[in-house]
């Protein structure tokens, strides 16, 4: 185990896989509402009432909500405009909720309508996640190395590795940050299963969209 690893004395297993599974069908059911007419921000609060009411508490990290052209952005870049979805869209969601006082981390894609090419990116980026996870397992790659095996798979399918913020990062009972706030893309060994979120970005080459997968490494 890494010192970048430890937990605190509440962590179990068992809870912080059902917290991942909890918010995976927190996020199908969010984004089962998403529909042309919807504006960005007026969606980010619906999100983040839905969590406080679901889980009784606030996420352990804001959650993100971005449409249309904003799906190219940084995690930390101010929103382009206040993005209202079109019949053909794209968006995606990234929550952070708390259940059995550990944290749970998911992201994903969504598009509205039937165009090609958004299609296109969020299977990649899916695709992109699981080899790279695949990666992870198999190959026993650092943290490093496995960004730099994410980023020639984007390239392979045309895309560009988004590089602002969607890095990983660690995850546990909470709060993980009091043990460590680093990134996955900066641990040097071969980072353990149950300690970290494995975030993918894709980005189109003229930065108009993107797409957004995370899950546990697991």
């Amino acid at each position: 185990m890494l010192s970048s690893e430890i937990c605190g004395d509440k962590y179990s297993l068992q809870a912080l896989e059902d917290a991942q599974e909890q918010a995976w069908t927190l996020l199908h059911k969010l984004s089962s509402n998403l529909c042309a007419g919807l504006r960005e921000s007026e969606f980010r609060i619906y999100v983040i009432d839905t969590i406080l009411r679901e889980t009784g508490r606030k996420s352990w990290h804001p959650p993100q909500v971005r449409f249309g052209p904003n799906t190219s952005l940084g995690f930390n870049e101010p929103a382009k405009e206040d993005w209202v979805l079109k019949e053909n869209d794209i968006a995606f969601i990234d929550i952070g909720p708390i259940y059995h006082d550990h944290e749970a981390d998911v992201g994903a894609t969504i598009t509205i309508g039937d165009s090609p090419i958004f299609r296109k990116i969020v299977s990649d980026c899916s695709e992109v996640f699981q080899l790279t996870h695949k990666a992870w397992a198999n190959d026993k790659l650092s943290g490093a190395k496995l960004y730099e095996f994410a980023q020639s798979q984007a390239h392979e399918r045309g895309w560009a590795l988004g590089d602002r913020g969607a890095r990983g990062h660690r995850i546990g009972d909470f709060p993980h940050s009091i043990h460590h706030r680093g990134r996955l893309v900066d641990v040097v060994d071969t980072p353990s299963a149950h300690r970290w979120i494995l975030e993918i970005q894709l980005k189109s080459p003229d930065l108009s969209f993107g797409a957004f997968y995370e899950d546990m490494l697991k």
